[in-house]
């Protein structure tokens, strides 16, 4: 009756209350707690258990691999399915779904109007309680008023479908969540401020309204001297270090698993979305050609070896290297002055004596070595076939492919006695 119903908001408000107490104290009261009420994240179930929310909640706090959890049931239901997940709606956002028997509870940050937001972890419980006395009488006062319209913001006002919640605007407008929504680039997409953290993304470079999905490093990755800042693009500096912005697509990028990958060589930059692959000088063309990209990013890591990690400078000579590698100039670039040391990160010895990088074809079948260039004369496979290499008694070379042996391909060494082992990896980036 109406009666019954007018305490509906304060009892509702009440279990929700201590649903995001526990959540908040779960996530370390660091990071906001996210609800989504009528949603579930699914894959990466770690555990399922039958419990109410509280104890669904509390059971989150003592999983060490815990991230979120669904809560699922119907109404009449007291004890709930639990499912804890090692993910989040951040870290797995394709993985969201629509189901309207269930809430889900995760870290993260607001980024649909539809999630609720909670940071009481961070409040003395005696604010805590006296906060949801408040919210909950202002709620009971207010509830026909404020949730008018509101289809599916809670149990009481539920939509008839997820599609009429994505219909009435909560997710329009994040730029490279979806294919309906696809950005022009990472750089875009962080620029507009709906970057979800890093991660995969919709692109449409040429905007042809045929976008793919791409990696996007969107983090302030890596640190530089700030004597260096000069020449590239920083978020901010501080004592000696700069940090660089995010808006990285990956265009190339070679992982050790088990078994050993399987690397493709495209020739349009449209396979960039694949996990194991490589572009060639033509691929990369096209891409600049819809992408006016202005720096690149040589990444790769051996555990049994060093660290190469260098961004190319914002100046001529960091252009020149651009311009090479995406085949617009066929001329080597200077390797001095054009990029910029990743420090605290790049361990490497190669970034340390450019003056003596490259190869240089010289007559039919004469090179010329130590030269001071990038690359070593090589065409379509220029980008991944040895950009980055030293000819002496031991070479140093960074090689992102090998045809012959995938095992035997270089970062800041020779491949012979560092063949490549699980989690090495080889990757370049453009923004």
């Amino acid at each position: 009756d109406e009666r019954a119903s007018s305490w509906f908001p304060f009892l509702s408000r009440s279990v929700e209350w201590c649903c995001f107490v526990s959540c908040g104290f779960q996530f370390n009261m660091k990071h906001d707690c996210v609800v989504f009420q009528g949603f579930e994240l699914i894959g990466h179930i770690t555990k399922t258990l039958y419990a109410d929310e509280i104890s669904c909640g509390l059971s989150c706090l003592r999983d060490e691999k815990c991230q979120s959890y669904n809560s699922k049931s119907d109404a009449s239901d007291i004890k709930k399915e639990c499912q804890l997940s090692n993910q989040t709606k951040n870290s797995s956002p394709e993985n969201l779904r629509c189901n309207p028997r269930s809430t889900y509870y995760g870290r993260g940050t607001l980024s649909n109007n539809y999630a609720k937001r909670t940071t009481y972890g961070i409040r003395p419980l005696w604010r805590v309680l006296f906060l949801n006395l408040i919210l909950s009488s202002f709620q009971m006062i207010i509830l026909p008023f404020s949730y008018a319209g509101k289809r599916g913001w809670d149990f009481a006002h539920p939509a008839a479908s997820c599609k009429e919640i994505s219909d009435s605007g909560h997710s329009k407008g994040k730029r490279g969540w979806d294919s309906a929504h696809p950005a022009l680039s990472c750089k875009e997409i962080l620029g507009s401020g709906h970057s979800k953290g890093d991660g995969e993304y919709w692109i449409d470079p040429e905007k042809s309204g045929n976008p793919l999905k791409v990696y996007c490093d969107m983090s302030r990755y890596g640190v530089i001297n700030k004597s260096d800042s000069r020449f590239a693009v920083v978020r901010f500096c501080k004592s000696l270090v700069c940090f660089i912005l995010g808006g990285w697509l990956l265009v190339s990028n070679v992982e050790f698993g088990s078994p050993s990958p399987k690397v493709s060589v495209e020739t349009s930059y449209r396979g960039i979305g694949k996990s194991n692959m490589v572009l060639q000088k033509s691929a990369m063309k096209e891409l600049r050609r819809h992408l006016s990209f202005t720096q690149l990013r040589f990444h790769c890591h051996k555990k049994q070896g060093r660290t190469f990690h260098v961004v190319t400078a914002s100046n001529s000579s960091g252009e020149a290297v651009v311009r090479y590698f995406s085949g617009q100039i066929d001329e080597q670039p200077d390797a001095c002055g054009s990029f910029v040391r990743v420090t605290r990160d790049d361990n490497s010895k190669l970034a340390g004596i450019c003056k003596n990088w490259g190869r240089q074809v010289s007559g039919e079948s004469e090179f010329k070595w130590r030269v001071g260039k990038w690359g070593h004369g090589e065409d379509q496979n220029r980008l991944y076939w040895y950009p980055v290499l030293i000819k002496n008694s031991r070479q140093l070379r960074v090689q992102l492919h090998n045809v012959g042996d995938l095992r035997k391909m270089d970062c800041d060494d020779s491949s012979a006695p560092n063949v490549g082992t699980n989690g090495d990896f080889w990757r370049v980036f453009v923004r």
